[in-house]
């Protein structure tokens, strides 16, 4: 479901249920950025999903970019869901934002990989040395999340498994 124009939106499947923001133009117009962030609120108050997912580009805490994140974005730790998933860092990255708020970058599945140097104080678990993907096992009492990669030899490894049960 589109939201009558703009470029966010949500879509429910099974059990989870996704909210899409559009980062890009919410980053570069403040008007966006509170019309997003005021949808977004509503929107994730009334879902009856057990998990709700949101998904921005931009990462909010990411030990890869300068200033640790996109600041403007924080707002994101304020919202009543499960976890943020992220790319634009071209890492995997685990980070703790306090509460029952996880954040997951993905952003290892394209065509460059970023380099850790220093951790932020929220990250928990980083990785760069191959390009990989997340795979999400949901049911209604709980969620495995699991970063895999391709080696050479097309076998999938899993190098991190996150688990959240209600």
């Amino acid at each position: 479901v589109h939201n009558a124009g703009e470029s966010f939106y949500r879509a429910h499947k099974d059990v989870i249920e996704l909210f899409v923001l559009d980062t890009d133009h919410a980053r570069q117009d403040p008007a966006s950025m509170n019309r997003q962030r005021d949808w977004l609120r509503a929107a994730v108050a009334s879902s009856d999903a057990p998990w709700r997912f949101v998904i921005a580009h931009h990462p909010p805490y990411a030990s890869t970019k300068p200033g640790g994140g996109f600041s403007e974005l924080r707002w994101l730790e304020t919202i009543d869901a499960e976890v943020i998933f992220s790319g634009d860092a071209h890492v995997y990255e685990r980070l703790d934002l306090g509460g029952d708020l996880l954040a997951l970058i993905c952003g290892i599945g394209g065509q460059s990989r970023a380099n850790f140097s220093n951790a932020i104080a929220q990250s928990r678990y980083h990785f760069d040395d191959e390009f990989g993907a997340l795979r999400i096992d949901a049911r209604p009492a709980g969620v495995d999340i699991s970063l895999r990669t391709i080696d050479e030899g097309g076998a999938n490894i899993c190098y991190s498994v996150t688990h959240i049960e209600t």
